[in-house]
């Protein structure tokens, strides 16, 4: 029987639940960062609660679990101090300068809410559709719904050797799913449970909030770096009305949009960190950093691009072009002698050469180039998967690299996103993956991860001129200025 309270608290308490901790420690933080950094930060706690609750023992039973986060949830508001720990300074943002700027900002968020009510829709009416959901994510959902439990999934070859009593389960892909990160299935899991039954299409609804959070996220993150607020609304109608992400949003199931998500505010998080230096910035890109480990395998490598840039935003000035000189000698040294190779103790074997490449967790691949430039092309030019932005990335945010990689407090931010269009490119230019670019799948899949991430870096070079002064002097010591 359907519990609809159930299913509201299932949908609302991730997002009270964050909310109240980032109101707690960023009190000064624009809200529509609160809310969309909230509910993220808030499902990401969910999924680590269901995890622990599990390990401990007990089932997962729905009253119990939401009883927890509704009294962790209530705790921030016990705290009468303000523990956010920034300065007196408060926050000031750069507000409309003419009418027709507040008409854009309206008009562009009157569509995007017409458009998500109708992707809200289509994932109300139809049942669970994507291939990789029914055949990789779903399954454990359902599995650990009805068994009140978080029973291990293993490999074909495994399976078929296991006593049954030993409730082990195996997923239909040829590929390892069994071994793919728990997050996508927790999720739904988690909605199965308040609703009291599984109904595919219900189960879903949190892919509709994930992109209305990431909206607001970027909105407010734009905001606090002094983007004024059409031009903000601007960039997130560009982000929310990619096809690409409309379809993974109405086509729920499949993890690539969450990963996508929770790449963008660890990169969002990052590059404000960089210039103001603010401890829950921090915080919360190492936390998104550990959500995208925990949403899908790549998500390894898309959190380890963060790395590079973290250490560079460490060092002081003309240090920073050193480690970059001393990284490129480096990987021509590494070239010359043939890699490396070393059998790590409980990990597995880690090589790194000119010819394989073997990381734990992720896979091994034989490196040979593959010319895959007309995928790319037909893919991010000239169908419609991404609308114009292949050709905006072209005009706008290469511009953009070129400028800001010569700025010192540009630079860490510039060599992230440089980072991210590296390992897309050696994925499919350099390994077995060219054939999924070739015929027109992942190629779109793996795109996604860092455009949303990709959009907001372009934000430091086109917000207006009389923008907020930690870009206007590059000031990395000085508080944004506020109205």
């Amino acid at each position: 029987m359907m519990n609809i309270l159930g299913l509201l608290m299932a949908l609302m308490l991730p997002a009270i639940l964050g909310f109240s901790w980032l109101h707690l420690f960023w009190r000064d933080s624009h809200l529509a960062v609160k809310i969309g950094y909230g509910y993220l930060l808030g499902i990401f706690t969910v999924t680590i609660i269901l995890q622990v609750w599990n390990r401990i023992g007990y089932p997962l039973v729905f009253s119990h679990i939401a009883a927890l986060i509704a009294l962790l949830s209530i705790m921030p508001f016990l705290f009468k101090a303000d523990l956010s720990g920034n300065s007196t300074k408060s926050l000031v943002y750069v507000s409309f300068d003419a009418r027709w700027q507040k008409i854009m900002w309206g008009a562009f968020l009157a569509i995007l809410a017409v458009r998500y009510s109708n992707i809200f829709l289509e994932v109300m009416w139809r049942p669970l559709y994507p291939w990789d959901a029914w055949m990789n994510w779903a399954p454990k959902a359902k599995t650990w719904f009805e068994l009140k439990a978080i029973v291990p999934f293993v490999g074909e070859s495994v399976w078929t050797i296991e006593n049954s009593q030993h409730n082990v389960y195996t997923l239909g892909n040829p590929v390892a799913a069994s071994d793919y990160p728990p997050l996508v299935p927790l999720i739904q899991t988690w909605t199965a449970l308040g609703l009291g039954v599984w109904i595919d299409n219900v189960v879903n609804i949190p892919w509709v909030l994930c992109a209305v959070a990431v909206g607001l996220a970027f909105y407010g993150q734009g905001r606090m770096l002094g983007v004024k607020p059409h031009f903000a609304m601007t960039a997130v109608y560009l982000l929310l009305s990619l096809p690409y992400i409309n379809a993974h949003t109405a086509l729920a199931g499949y993890a690539d949009l969450w990963l996508a998500s929770f790449y963008c505010l660890a990169v969002m998080a990052f590059i404000n960190w960089s210039l103001t230096k603010n401890k829950t910035q921090a915080a919360l890109m190492l936390i998104f950093s550990l959500a995208c480990i925990q949403t899908k395998n790549p998500g390894i490598i898309w959190a380890a691009t963060l790395l590079p840039a973290i250490f560079l935003s460490l060092l002081p000035g003309r240090w920073r072009y050193m480690f970059l000189v001393s990284a490129l000698v480096s990987c021509a040294i590494w070239y010359n002698i043939g890699g490396f190779s070393v059998n790590v103790p409980g990990i597995g074997l880690l090589s790194i050469t000119p010819e394989f490449i073997a990381i734990p967790g992720i896979g091994s691949f034989t490196i040979e180039y593959h010319q895959v430039t007309e995928a790319f092309v037909m893919n991010g030019l000239i169908w419609g998967n991404w609308h114009i932005l292949g050709w905006l990335v072209l005009m706008l945010f290469f511009p953009v690299l070129v400028n800001n990689i010569r700025i010192m407090p540009l630079l860490a931010p510039s060599i992230l996103l440089l980072c991210g269009i590296l390992f897309v490119y050696f994925v499919f230019f350099f390994t077995s993956h060219h054939q999924a670019a070739i015929d027109n799948t992942t190629i779109n899949r793996a795109s996604i991860h860092m455009l949303p991430a990709l959009i907001y870096y372009v934000l430091l070079f086109y917000p207006h001129d009389d923008r907020c002064d930690i870009l206007a002097t590059l000031n990395v010591e000085k508080e944004p200025v506020n109205v």
